[in-house]
């Protein structure tokens, strides 16, 4: 049993990361204006690959205990921390640093990346997931939550670092299983390069004998530069955080419907039932009512989550539900139960369980770091799952938190129960409601984190939704992190605007990740809702490989003249999938050179685009010559390639 936290890592990153990485705890924390430096209380205990320190303040107040659980196969580790004021009075903590790894005397650059949040731009190329890679040499690079409170309104809370000055050199993963605020660094300064992530608490008070539990911290090594380190983490967040989907539908990403986008307030259930069948003929599983459901409308009857609207069902939505699954597909809803707006029957009725409002009229937001609060959000979701059959959710968030959290708690020190609300409410919907999916979204892909994606069967990546190559862009970035089953987007369609040229490009621009479809499909004339079928159908194919390794193919685009071309492929060069997006510019062509080819195969390259069979192409000439792809300006390409072993 090796006595630091750190002497485990070691392991698991070998090579030169391990003879420069520092023995010590994992964490930082910071009392008495100074790093508490620990002492071990008792011999370290293991079981298998868990491994616990019992840790004591030298003279002071505070004690740790450190559970670390190690992933070998994967080269990662998750640990626990848990701080406990053994004092018998308080004891005052001015900062938390639950991940510091530290490789003293390791010299050269380090290379980053990192990702933007989940904003919702209309331009192009957007802020949404942009990835940015670094070369550093000195100083921080620094990732971060923002001042509003949302865990990935700024950035994605990982970060990839890899040292040396070769491209290929070793790195680590990382990130914090924590829905509050965050910021992650990378200083190398001093003696030493050193990644550490904080915690936005700030003296924070434990009373005696009080236990505060930290974040659980994620860690992870891999060879052979940050392109193997994606598809590291991609494959660890596959494998260890994002739950399996539920029995009973698809194994990968499933074909949903939302009507909002598109539709938005303006429907009644006549309008909503010819969504169903169009539904329906398009190969939808999952067709999900958008908000508006409830008295009131969206945005302000927010909080009446005790009826649907009886203007718009008169006989409640069972009827709809009923339609729904006659047509063969499951029936979804959703809800935003973190919000009340003034005069709603959440509002009204249960007052206690929000934040006191901080100004007349504002939006009430649920306080879930109450016990009381979060068994009310688990008991008005249930109710409509129980009633109405559901079998998926939009779990959404269109409220800023910060001002609620920072009224109640200038410490910062709420947020850590109010994630552990958040986590027991979706984890006890989840465990009480199989087969249900749950669909996290807020405003878009603004709390994307550790502790949602541990929750999420997938997620509502922006709610930009119009412009094709907004979306794609947004979901080949997405997937560069994450598996791209994940990551939702939809073909929408105004009302009554079926008619305005909807072609192959539109729903291509969202097949890099889970495919929906929005609005008034209806509308759409029938030769074309046979067209966008059979793309349906061809993404039920080729969908089980965006969880597969991801690879881009070319530089990521910063122009409209720029084509972006990604790659999906098993790790056994089987099969892959490659999407091709051309917008303006002169070249007419590109030749893509694919990854994960075996040479001595024989493979079946196919355009999806037309009914021909494809052609038989070795695997030695596709590495030669790469794979050449032709578009038109505003055009979109989706080739299958599969070894004929």
């Amino acid at each position: 049993m090796k006595r630091h936290l750190t002497e485990h890592l070691a392991c698991l990153a070998g090579g030169p990361l391990a003879d420069h990485l520092a023995p010590g705890e994992g964490f930082e924390v910071i009392s008495g204006g100074a790093a508490v430096r620990w002492h071990q209380t008792a011999a370290p205990a293991a079981e298998g690959d868990r491994c616990v320190w019992q840790l004591a303040q030298p003279g002071g107040a505070l004690t740790a205990r450190v559970v670390l659980e190690l992933d070998p196969p994967r080269r990662a580790a998750t640990y626990h921390v848990e701080l406990t004021n053994s004092a018998a009075a308080q004891a005052v903590v001015e900062a938390i640093y639950p991940l510091v790894v530290r490789f003293p005397r390791l010299g050269g650059p380090w290379r980053t990346l990192t990702a933007g949040g989940g904003t919702s731009e209309n331009f192009y190329p957007p802020r949404a997931y942009r990835p940015r890679e670094r070369l550093v040499f000195g100083g921080e690079v620094r990732i971060e939550s923002p001042a509003c409170g949302r865990s990935s309104n700024r950035h994605l809370p990982l970060m990839l670092a890899a040292a040396g000055e070769q491209a290929d050199g070793p790195g680590l993963f990382c990130g914090m299983e924590f829905c509050g605020g965050w910021s992650l660094a990378l200083r190398h300064v001093g003696d030493g390069p050193f990644i550490r992530g904080a915690l936005k608490l700030a003296d924070v008070v434990l009373a005696a004998g009080e236990t505060l539990a930290l974040p659980p911290v994620h860690v992870g090594f891999f060879d052979g530069g940050l392109e193997a380190g994606t598809n590291a983490l991609r494959r660890y967040l596959r494998e260890r955080i994002i739950p399996r989907p539920p029995a009973g539908g698809p194994a990968g990403p499933a074909v949903s419907y939302n009507h909002w986008f598109g539709l938005t307030g303006d429907f009644d259930e006549a309008l909503l039932r010819r969504q169903v069948a169009r539904a329906a003929a398009l190969g939808v599983e999952y067709w999900v009512h958008g908000p508006g459901w409830f008295e009131g409308g969206f945005p302000a009857g927010v909080g009446n989550w005790d009826r649907a609207d009886p203007a718009r069902y008169p006989r409640g939505l069972q009827a709809l539900a009923d339609a729904v699954r006659s047509a063969g597909m499951k029936f979804g809803l959703w809800f935003e139960v973190e919000r009340a707006m003034p005069g709603t029957w959440a509002a009204e009725g249960f007052p206690q369980l929000f934040f006191p409002p901080q100004q007349q009229r504002q939006a009430r937001h649920l306080n879930l770091a109450r016990p009381d609060a979060a068994d009310w959000a688990i008991e008005t979701v249930s109710r409509w799952v129980e009633r109405l059959g559901l079998e998926w959710i939009r779990f959404d968030y269109n409220i800023e938190p910060a001002p609620y959290l920072s009224a109640a708690d200038a410490t910062g020190r709420i947020q850590l129960d109010y994630c552990a609300g958040l986590c027991r409410v979706l984890d006890t919907l989840m465990q009480r409601h199989e087969p249900l999916r749950i669909e996290t979204c807020s405003g878009g892909g603004r709390r994307i984190d550790l502790a949602t994606l541990r929750r999420s069967h997938s997620l509502w990546l922006s709610d930009h939704t119009h412009n094709p190559d907004i979306c794609r862009y947004v979901q080949c970035r997405f997937a560069r992190l994450a598996p791209g089953s994940l990551g939702g987007s939809a073909v929408t369609v105004n009302h009554g605007a079926g008619g305005e040229g909807f072609g192959d490009r539109d729903v291509i621009s969202r097949m890099c990740g889970a495919l929906g479809f929005s609005g008034d499909v209806a509308s759409w004339p029938a030769a074309l809702t046979r067209r966008m079928r059979k793309w349906t159908d061809r993404y039920k194919r080729i969908r089980h490989l965006l969880d597969a390794d991801f690879h881009q193919l070319l530089p990521t685009p910063t122009t409209d003249r720029d084509w972006d071309a990604v790659q999906f492929s098993d790790e056994g060069a089987d099969e892959s999938v490659v999407f091709a997006f051309r917008m303006a510019g002169n070249a007419e062509r590109v030749s893509l050179a694919l990854r994960r080819v075996d040479p001595q195969a024989t493979y079946l390259v196919q355009n999806l685009a037309t009914a021909r069979r494809g052609r038989q192409v070795a695997g030695a000439e596709l590495i030669r010559r790469g794979l050449t792809v032709a578009l038109k300006p505003h055009s979109a390409g989706c080739i299958h390639v599969l070894a004929q072993r």
